[in-house]
């Protein structure tokens, strides 16, 4: 059996934690820049506010459907150091009470609950609830089926329905039939847009619809990947638990506060990015066998041209070297860029990124391997010493690529000036 936790509006209830004046209330997590709503609580969701929604089209939705008397949304801008150590926390005590888990994503990870009988497994989902609520007033949900998509359909039964009590376990065949039958094909896990766009224009609006159909059929339409899916619906399990905590890609993006349309401003932006990335890089030991870099427009503005393009490079040896990746980065910008177009947002990915212990090493290479890693070693330690970016390549420039947040909350637990102080009468 595989269980899956995931946190309730995560975002938002890390800011309630520690601001419990918001409880109750319509609240939404802001993107970078207080662009997107990224997070939004049961109140803002109950407004009407989707996700993804620009904050100044929340405005003006409010306002046409609730008119001058529109209820007040608290608005929060997004703060991930906080909520990268609300992660940490609750990572740590999954593991701990759970034993293996694979970390999907900032709040969302599975767990193995083989040679647990049903009753068993039950008992112990509900434990994890009720610890990681005490130990850090983050609410979660469990979902526990025999596959991983299974386990994902049941965890939104347990989010929608208050009768499951947080943890909702699909363990019998009645159950799973019943869950496929309610389930919307669009929020099974692993079909994304356009497939489910692609399964409702042949009339199947729910998982149990998609199950009627072969397997023949199903892999014609979704590839292999959707017979994978389609598998897993039925209880057959076709991925196990991965518990490996490396990244096999790092990226590191801005969307910028004010747009760019000078190369030199890119320039910059990408030198910082690509640095940050091979310093991410090297923290895990790892290193990457190519790299990419992206820069767009911004979308939401229909009145200006509208432009995106990526290029990659691959190396002849995987490197974690900050100058080379760096140079490469710049030279792919040079290959996309374009005049003409003001610029919103720019990214460099390290890609295919492995264990720094296992390189396949290039006999015609000749990089100074021993003094660029002195050398890199070097501008690491600067920067843990007196801070990040203390020492950095000079293409970077002395621009801070800081990202707007008007209505930034503390960092409570990584900053002693921002620790809660408590007052008592």
């Amino acid at each position: 059996m595989f269980g899956v936790m995931d946190c309730n509006n995560f975002f938002v209830s890390c800011e309630r934690v520690f601001d419990p004046s918001l409880e109750g209330k319509p609240v939404v997590v802001l993107s970078s820049n207080d662009g997107c709503i990224v997070s939004r609580s049961q109140e803002a969701k109950d407004l009407g506010i989707t996700m993804g929604l620009p904050e100044f089209k929340m405005r003006e939705f409010l306002l046409t459907r609730y008119g001058s008397n529109h209820p007040a949304v608290e608005k929060r801008s997004s703060n991930f150091f906080l909520y990268g150590d609300m992660s940490r926390r609750i990572m740590s005590l999954l593991a701990y009470y759970a034993g293996d888990i694979e970390v999907y994503s900032i709040d969302e990870a599975f767990m193995n609950f083989n040679g647990m009988d049903c009753y068993a497994a039950e008992e112990k989902a509900r434990e994890i609830v009720r610890k990681i609520k005490k130990n850090t007033g983050v609410p979660v949900c469990i979902g526990i089926a025999p596959t991983k998509t299974l386990a994902k359909a049941a965890n939104k039964f347990a989010k929608k329905y208050a009768g499951y009590g947080n943890v909702c376990m699909i363990e019998t065949e009645e159950k799973r039939l019943k869950a496929m039958e309610r389930l919307p094909v669009g929020d099974v896990w692993g079909i994304g847009r356009r497939s489910a766009e692609l399964l409702m224009g042949e009339g199947i609006s729910t998982a149990a619809g998609l199950l009627r159909r072969t397997p023949f059929w199903v892999k014609k339409k979704l590839t292999v990947t959707g017979l994978r899916t389609y598998m897993e619906l039925l209880g057959q399990p076709v991925s196990d638990l991965e518990v490996s905590g490396e990244k096999k890609s790092i990226c590191v993006s801005r969307s910028f506060d004010k747009m760019i349309t000078a190369k030199e401003g890119l320039e910059e932006a990408v030198s910082t990015f690509a640095s940050d990335c091979s310093g991410k890089l090297r923290r895990q030991k790892s290193v990457a066998s190519s790299v990419t870099v992206f820069i767009f427009t911004n979308k939401h503005r229909k009145d200006l041209p509208q432009y995106y393009n990526s290029g990659t490079y691959v190396f002849e040896e995987a490197s974690d070297d900050t100058l080379e990746i760096v140079s490469v980065s710049e030279k792919i910008l040079d290959g996309i860029f374009r005049d003409g177009y003001s610029y919103k947002k720019a990214g460099v990915i390290l890609n295919d990124v492995c264990d720094g212990s296992y390189v396949q090493q290039n006999i015609f290479s000749r990089r100074p391997a021993e003094k660029l890693r002195t050398v890199n070693a070097v501008m690491d330690d600067i920067n843990v010493r007196y801070g990040r970016n203390s020492l950095h390549v000079a293409s970077s420039g002395n621009r801070n690529w800081k990202i707007k947040k008007d209505t930034l909350s503390g960092c409570y637990t990584t900053d002693i000036n921002d620790i809660i102080i408590v007052h008592a009468d």
